[in-house]
């Protein structure tokens, strides 16, 4: 199993945040379309739409941008969330229920900052 890290930002985000760090520069100053164009899984926009949220992101996807990155899939929250997905659908009624309660009152407590979130002014 994957221990990490994790990034709680959305698809852009989590790409920009791992470029910025590699390429010190602000968050800001990073630009997609050259690490895109390098992904080679898909034409610009098609995989820009799906980064950017505008269209479902694919799991191939995520994963020919994690490999381009040299990080894991589930650094992605997307992904990890497709993970659960899948394993849902293969548990028992029971425990998908369990399941689904425990993350509903997870998502009533008050909203943290993500430590990735994008870097503004820096």
């Amino acid at each position: 199993m994957y221990e990490g890290p994790y990034s709680d930002a959305p698809c852009e985000e989590a790409i920009k945040t791992v470029l910025a760090d590699r390429q010190g520069v602000p968050w800001l100053r990073v630009k997609l379309k050259p690490f895109l164009d390098r992904v080679g899984i898909l034409g610009y926009e098609a995989l820009r739409q799906q980064v950017v949220g505008n269209t479902p992101i694919q799991r191939e996807v995520l994963e020919a941008i994690a490999a381009e990155l040299g990080v894991h899939p589930a650094y992605f929250r997307e992904y990890r969330a497709m993970e659960i997905s899948g394993a849902l659908s293969r548990v028992s009624g029971e425990t998908a229920i369990g399941v689904y309660q425990m993350l509903m009152a997870e998502g009533e407590k008050p909203e943290r900052q993500s430590a990735d979130s994008p870097r503004r002014g820096k």
